[in-house]
């Protein structure tokens, strides 16, 4: 009986979720190119930026493409898909010698981030 049981049952009957699985880079990028096939690096960047939410992207202003550390950067959608990877740079509108490049298939904002909280810190209290 399931009543009778405890925790036991309940564990038994409770799937723990799993853990997403970590793409490797090759694998992020390659689902990046399927997903964007056929387009150029400017269209690519057109629709990834409007789904950017956070706050984060207000501290720069908005990236422009530079070549990829592969060292090209292919204006046809069949060049880039073949060999060419677009670096997104973020310049600080505070302090524009400074800069945040982002490889055009990660999504992360945690070096953006880390750029703001130096850029613009938290006031603290004076001792």
């Amino acid at each position: 009986d399931t009543m009778d049981g405890g925790v036991a049952t309940v564990a038994a009957r409770t799937k723990r979720p799993r853990r997403p699985q970590l793409l490797s880079a090759d694998e992020k990028r390659a689902r990046f190119r399927a997903k964007y096939a056929g387009k150029t690096h400017e269209e690519v960047l057109a629709i990834i930026s409007q789904g950017w939410r956070s706050s984060v992207y207000k501290h720069f202003r908005p990236p422009v493409i530079v070549p990829g550390p592969n060292g090209c950067v292919a204006y046809t959608a069949t060049h880039y898909f073949n060999s060419c990877t677009a670096v997104y740079r973020f310049v600080c509108k505070k302090y524009p010698s400074k800069h945040v490049d982002r490889i055009d298939y990660e999504d992360s904002t945690g070096n953006l981030k880390c750029h703001g909280d130096c850029c613009d810190p938290d006031d603290t209290p004076r001792s």
